[in-house]
């Protein structure tokens, strides 16, 4: 009987550790088309050759909450870095910019309504 729980817990985290794999391997993907700064047409083009078939609604959404999320997450490291004297220019206002326009597009998009 605790062999055939453990197995099941095994396999559960299997089941985690792949779908955790795929997700940081879409995160470098949407990192890489950020930096290449890809127009939409070019992201879906890519897009479609790296998964060898259309991308599905559900991926771009997470592509589209991945490009969030970078943007944020370095917008907020570079303020941190130019409080201690580092100077970035306009670096991360304009990464912090994008995410704004990106939650606004993904709200659109998805028919989300954003809270509050």
């Amino acid at each position: 009987m605790v062999a055939v729980q453990l197995y099941r817990v095994g396999i559960q985290l299997l089941r985690i550790t792949i779908q955790l794999q795929a997700e940081v391997i879409q995160l470098q993907v949407e990192k890489f088309y950020v930096e290449c700064e890809f127009t939409e047409n070019e992201e879906l083009t890519f897009l479609a050759f790296y998964f060898q078939r259309e991308t599905k609604e559900e991926e771009l959404e997470c592509m589209l909450m991945h490009k969030i999320f970078q943007d944020y997450l370095w917008s907020l490291w570079t303020f941190y870095k130019e409080a201690q004297g580092d100077d970035f220019g306009s670096y991360g206002m304009l990464r912090l910019k994008r995410a704004k326009e990106n939650m606004q597009l993904f709200h659109e998009t998805f028919n989300r309504t954003e809270a509050g």
